[in-house]
């Protein structure tokens, strides 16, 4: 990923965020301060081409912070949802691709998921019967492709969790975990999305070596 940016699309990074920021029902006033502080050239969810990224931290005169994206889309989770403060700025970056991921699929007019009960009994007795997990319930389900994504909670041990993943594998959060706040499924989806791309990325650079 490339992290370079010039000072006009910095400068309108900012601009949108801040307006979305003031517009918001969550946060709904101007930022005192707001500064772009990473940008990225970057792969994003359903665009064919690279983007320019820009992660924007913010404070607002109640002393409320965050960070949140600008370029593709103006948007920022709430710092009721999560600490900012524990993120790296690559790990952010993949929680909104995966939340944007998961947004732009389920408004689409063409989404039209065929959910199967089978299937979620599936879920359930695999995370009961092999992880021994308890309580488990769906929470939510996506379907990209053929492939059902599940958002689940679940107790394991005796501790609550959020569970996201699939039949082929599943990230667990804890409530001592800093993503715990936010949707299991935008950690899995960010990170299945930019695996994929770094995947192909070394297949790339493989092709040119051969080539050689």
């Amino acid at each position: 990923m490339d992290d370079s940016a010039d000072g006009d699309t910095v400068q309108e990074a900012v601009d949108e965020l801040s307006l979305w920021i003031q517009e918001s029902k969550e946060f709904g006033m101007l930022p005192k301060s707001i500064s772009v502080v990473e940008s990225y050239e970057a792969p994003w969810p359903w665009e064919p081409e690279d983007l320019e990224i820009h992660l924007v931290h913010f404070i607002l005169p109640n002393g409320r912070e965050g960070i949140g994206i600008a370029g593709p889309i103006a948007y920022s989770f709430s710092d009721r949802e999560i600490d900012f403060s524990l993120f790296e700025h690559d790990e952010l970056l993949k929680l909104y691709a995966g939340w944007y991921l998961l947004y732009e699929l389920m408004e689409s007019d063409d989404y039209q998921p065929k959910f199967s009960a089978e299937e979620d009994q599936e879920m359930i007795r695999m995370l009961e019967d092999e992880h021994g997990m308890t309580e488990v319930k769906i929470v939510d389900r996506i379907q990209i492709e053929d492939q059902t994504f599940f958002e689940i909670t679940a107790v394991d041990d005796g501790k609550a969790c959020r569970i996201g993943g699939s039949l082929d594998g599943c990230f667990s959060f804890y409530p001592e975990d800093k993503y715990y706040g936010l949707p299991a499924l935008y950690y899995m989806m960010g990170w299945v999305f930019y695996s994929d791309d770094e995947e192909a990325g070394d297949d790339d650079e493989e092709d040119s070596d051969d080539e050689e």
